[in-house]
């Protein structure tokens, strides 16, 4: 997805959260494991605070976020001269997608957004005490759903109420025959490692997993291009017969 979004001329800036991801290495060389999240989680799951752990991990993520919205304007290789601050958009998967909402909600630097099966709460209670601003009180700027099959704004509750809340542009749309980690670049790993079907089923679903790159690749590009470019493809008007496997939720 980075790859189509910087070949159509997008500036792409990737993030890694520090002490979340495996490893993230600094200019000086070093570096940071995620040993702090995984003893975190250890004691949030023994404590019982779950609910307090991942609010605090989220705001770390969008603080990080609003970090590197703020060092746009100091990108190497002259890449701030090009960049236009007025037109930022901000894609994520899981708990990127929640970062991607909850910043675009908090900072209006974001113009459009991306949650790629990012659920909108924390910790999903049946009272819906615990869903994120961004889904009690939506969006007022362009904003793209994409998730997986069986959950869309009709079913997923935290989405339910982003969409009855957010008075900007939006669309939902499902990648039949998906499942969670779709969204992720083991649509295209795991067939290239040559692994069996039945894992590549069990990890990204029934969808060709080459179909499932083309879908994300084409409606983030597309979403993008439309609101940060002015160039409208027509793709999130209806559903595409080049894209069967994209439905329009709801």
């Amino acid at each position: 997805m980075v790859e189509e979004l910087a070949s159509r001329g997008h500036v792409v800036v990737t993030v890694d959260h520090t002490y979340e991801s495996a490893g993230v290495q600094f200019p000086d060389g070093s570096v940071k494991g995620n040993e702090p999240l995984l003893a975190a989680l250890a004691e949030a799951e023994r404590e019982g605070t779950m609910s307090d752990l991942l609010k605090k991990v989220l705001g770390v993520r969008v603080a990080d976020a609003r970090f590197v919205l703020d060092r746009l304007g100091s990108l190497p290789h002259g890449l701030s001269a090009i960049v236009d601050r007025g037109r930022v958009g901000m894609v994520g998967q899981s708990a990127g997608g929640v970062c991607a909402a909850q910043t675009m909600y908090e900072d209006h630097r974001v113009t459009a957004g991306v949650d790629l099966d990012g659920t909108l709460e924390f910790n999903p209670e049946p009272n819906g005490t615990n869903l994120l601003p961004v889904a009690r009180h939506g969006l007022d700027r362009p904003f793209l759903l994409m998730g997986r099959e069986g959950s869309d704004r009709t079913t997923e509750p935290s989405w339910r109420s982003f969409w009855a809340h957010s008075t900007g542009w939006k669309r939902n749309v499902t990648l039949r025959g998906s499942r969670h980690q779709t969204y992720t670049d083991l649509a295209t790993l795991l067939p290239a490692a040559g692994v069996d079907r039945a894992t590549i089923e069990e990890h990204i679903g029934t969808v060709d997993p080459a179909r499932a790159v083309a879908v994300q690749r084409a409606y983030v590009a597309s979403f993008f291009d439309r609101w940060l470019k002015g160039e409208d493809h027509g793709l999130l008007e209806r559903p595409s017969g080049r894209y069967p496997e994209a439905e329009f939720a709801g």
